[in-house]
């Protein structure tokens, strides 16, 4: 038995180990998988709120040389101005001319004419804007699930359907379609033969103070250079992109922190999913924070946490009872091995006695009188011992394959209980023990058989004569009292008693408990659980606990007819 716990130790081990590994592999991959839908969602944002920034840049890129003075501002569009080569101020809008004066002069002013890369206006056509910024990611494993909104895949989806919308239909933003003019009417306001010639630089960014931002490109016509450029209020832009890019399925699941000219870096968030992008020129002055909640539809650890918990919990159960199963089974053939060899030696026991006192009555070798009515006597004794050994083991082999019928009926319990004990009063009082009988008169009528009761009787008596034998008081005391539902008979010795934990598996087939007085006193094993199986039987009970000061005792219950 010990050999079996081992190994079912270190299955459980092996089996728990794997468990976690899996759980562990499991939960890796969803960290991955987590992490990879989240930084694409991420991106994603950030590149459509760099391509809302390309599309400005387009659509002021896209005007002629002559469009800015007379193009409309709103939104986040302070204003236009030119710059001349000797330095001279011309706000085209105004309305902001002073503030847009005061901005420009505060700030550093960036020669008429320097290192902006140029390109050539071609009518009706515009050169695009890319990014090549990528995000720095700060992330750690999501641990609470979000609320049941759209899933990472669909936000995706529907960012990706939004894009491709306004890559069809759209150049400027919608938001503020009038503070722009359709690319499509650049044609008709490009028809001066001056402005066909013009050279103009692409768009770039100076930062004027902490809120605007300057966007100005150089441009050559007529044979002279100068400075266009349009101021932009930076709070106006972020409100603008946070509206833009940040609305539908991405409410409540995304926010956004902006770094604006002149500021310094944007302060780390503790948040799970952060993402850091600083924009492409012309705002590269401007940077973004994206902070992402945990995405509906992304498993989460603690749905594969408690899954391998689950899985634990069911390997355990399996193998407690499996290891229960294979114990009971491996105990019961060890009870089975010890009943064998136990009902050998009981059966070899009078047959050895039978035998010499047969063999000696045989060859005369007993003289006296006196003598040879002994040795009868023993013959008799053993002749009984053995075959109540016999109808034990009979009974209890009927019993268990369901084939012993009781022939039950309703009588008065005291003329065949008497009759049982007779027979066993020569067995008693030959062990030297005193047979003491307590019947209560007028009771009722039970339903027994007598075979059945005899059997009962001759078990719990011989039980006691056994384990009793050291007793100070060699009493086996057999009482018959009323009770509510019928009669009970107990049996009571003054042995030692049974240990209080073994005390429940007196009634267990091949059960013989472990200690000194059982290795001394012979038996199967089987007595006390044919007495409870023949009590059952005939619609009984039976109980068995210490008796106080000292000793064993078994009720048996039987029902009245």
């Amino acid at each position: 038995m010990n050999r079996l716990r081992v190994w079912f130790a270190l299955v459980a081990v092996v089996c728990l180990v794997a468990v976690a590994a899996l759980v562990y592999r499991a939960l890796e991959v969803a960290d991955t998988e987590r992490r990879l839908r989240h930084d694409a969602v991420a991106e994603r944002v950030l590149d459509e709120m760099e391509r809302s920034l390309s599309e400005v840049i387009a659509a002021e890129e896209g005007r002629g040389a002559a469009d800015p003075a007379n193009a409309p501002v709103g939104s986040f569009i302070v204003g236009r101005y030119e710059l001349g080569a000797d330095g001279a101020i011309r706000v085209t809008t105004p309305a902001h001319a002073a503030e847009i004066e005061r901005l420009l002069r505060g700030a550093e002013a960036t020669p008429v004419g320097g290192p902006f890369v140029a390109m050539r206006q071609s009518a009706g056509t515009t050169l695009p804007v890319t990014s090549s910024a990528s995000p720095i990611q700060e992330q750690a494993a999501a641990r609470a699930e979000p609320e049941k909104k759209a899933e990472a895949f669909e936000i995706l989806a529907k960012l990706n359907r939004g894009a491709e919308l306004r890559a069809k239909g759209r150049v400027a933003p919608k938001q503020d379609e009038a503070a722009y003019d359709s690319v499509s009417s650049l044609e008709d306001r490009r028809a001066a033969p001056s402005e066909a010639d013009a050279v103009l630089s692409r768009l770039r960014g100076r930062a004027l103070d902490a809120t605007h931002l300057a966007l100005e490109r150089n441009v050559a016509v007529g044979g002279r250079t100068l400075r266009q450029g349009l101021v932009i209020a930076v709070p106006q832009l972020f409100a603008w992109l946070r509206d833009e890019n940040l609305g539908g399925e991405l409410a409540g699941l995304a926010r956004v922190a902006f770094a604006g000219p002149l500021a310094s870096e944007i302060a780390p968030s503790s948040e799970d999913f952060v993402y850091r992008r600083r924009f492409a020129e012309p705002f590269d002055a401007l940077g973004a924070q994206l902070v992402l909640a945990p995405l509906p539809g992304v498993g989460t650890a603690a749905a594969i946490e408690a899954l391998g918990a689950a899985l634990a919990l069911v390997l355990a159960l399996g193998l407690l009872i499996a290891y229960r199963t294979v114990a009971t089974v491996v105990a019961f053939a060890e009870r089975r091995a010890v009943f064998a060899a136990s009902v050998s030696h009981e059966l070899k026991t009078p047959l050895t006695a039978i035998r010499m006192y047969a063999e000696m009555l045989r060859d005369g070798m007993v003289t006296s009188e006196a003598k040879r009515d002994e040795y009868y006597r023993a013959l008799a004794v053993e002749s009984d011992r053995l075959s109540r050994l016999v109808n034990n083991v009979l009974e209890f082999s009927q019993l268990e394959k369901g084939a012993r019928r009781l022939a039950l009926g309703v009588a008065p319990i005291e003329p065949a209980l008497r009759e049982a004990l007779e027979i066993l009063r020569v067995h008693v009082e030959s062990e030297g023990f005193r047979l003491v009988v307590e019947i209560a008169p007028n009771l009722a009528p039970v339903r027994f058989e007598r075979d059945a009761l005899a059997q009962i009787v001759f078990n719990l008596v011989d039980n006691g004569v056994k384990y009793a034998r050291d007793a100070q008081r060699r009493d086996i005391v057999v009482s018959v009292a009323p009770t509510a539902t019928g009669v009970a008979l107990t049996v009571r010795d003054f042995g030692p008693g049974v240990p209080l934990d073994q005390l429940r598996l007196v009634f267990e087939a091949f059960w013989r408990g472990e200690s000194e007085l059982t290795r001394r006193a012979k038996g199967t094993g089987i007595g006390l659980a044919l007495v409870r199986r023949l009590a059952e039987a005939m619609g009984g009970s039976a109980r068995a606990q210490n008796a106080e000061p000292s000793g064993f005792e078994v009720e048996i219950q039987l029902a009245a007819g």
